[in-house]
């Protein structure tokens, strides 16, 4: 299949957020991230793992980076405690 490319601005008092996510068959294959540079284990993660897109609510994560956009099954397993 042919790549994909997502972009995102968020600007919020104090904070300016810029990204861009790049995929291809299902999978992130790319990202870079300005000013939330805190989130890029997760995708980091997803790309080492080769996480499917379609196994995470992809909407979320084009707008931020988060362990809230994996399934709670997932989010167990892979970081442990309470979901």
């Amino acid at each position: 299949g042919s790549g994909r490319r997502y972009s995102a601005a968020v600007s919020g008092p104090g904070a300016s957020v810029s990204g861009t996510l790049f995929t291809k068959d299902d999978l992130l294959k790319g990202f870079m991230l300005i000013g939330l540079e805190e989130r890029a284990g997760i995708l980091t993660s997803m790309i080492r793992e080769k996480t499917p897109l379609s196994s995470v609510n992809f909407e979320i994560m084009k707008k931020v980076a988060t362990t809230a956009a994996f399934p709670a099954d997932i989010r167990r397993k892979k970081f442990g405690g309470v979901v």
